[in-house]
């Protein structure tokens, strides 16, 4: 399954942005939202330091909600998917390859992306078969992309919200 997105030019968008199936048919939107207006003043200031995602259907319901965990030495997000909290960790250690650990259900996903690649990757590290990928179609703003999913063991929200919070993160 093909999906489309635009990401927007400004980084702390906080207006909602819908995404598209393969008919170009809206179902979800994305968007960043902070906690408090100190959040938003000390994102404002440290580019990125709050990276918090809410995605929802397209009957405005929440889906995903991925918040930043403020205190630890690397990035970590709680990403809240129904009732169920998972894990969502920073490994990254060269900001050209960038690469998180993605702990859900019982399984670990790693996602990253190569230098000079146009692709984000979520594989399986147990099969090591690749589960998704993000593809930069455009490259001057707005950046539109791809989202190819090859195995339904994610559903597309929370894609959408683990490669929006990579893409964010580090582009």
């Amino acid at each position: 399954m093909v999906y489309t997105f635009e990401v927007p030019f400004y980084k702390r968008f906080k207006k909602k942005r819908e995404y598209f199936n393969s008919e170009g048919k809206a179902i979800g939107l994305v968007s960043r939202y902070f906690e408090s207006k100190l959040q938003n003043l000390i994102s404002f200031i440290i580019d990125g330091y709050f990276l918090n995602i809410k995605v929802e259907n397209i009957d405005n319901q929440l889906e995903i909600k991925a918040k930043h965990q403020m205190f630890s030495v690397r990035d970590k997000w709680d990403i809240d998917v129904g009732d169920n909290t998972y894990l969502l960790e920073c490994k990254t250690k060269v900001k050209t390859n960038p690469r998180f650990i993605f702990h859900f259900g019982q399984k670990e996903y790693i996602i990253y992306r190569d230098f000079a690649d146009k692709y984000i990757k979520i594989e399986d590290t147990s099969t090591k078969n690749i589960i998704s990928e993000w593809k930069y179609i455009s490259k001057v703003p707005p950046r539109k992309v791809e989202i190819q999913v090859f195995d339904e063991t994610m559903n597309i929200h929370l894609l959408m919200c683990l490669f929006l919070i990579l893409s964010l993160k580090y582009n």
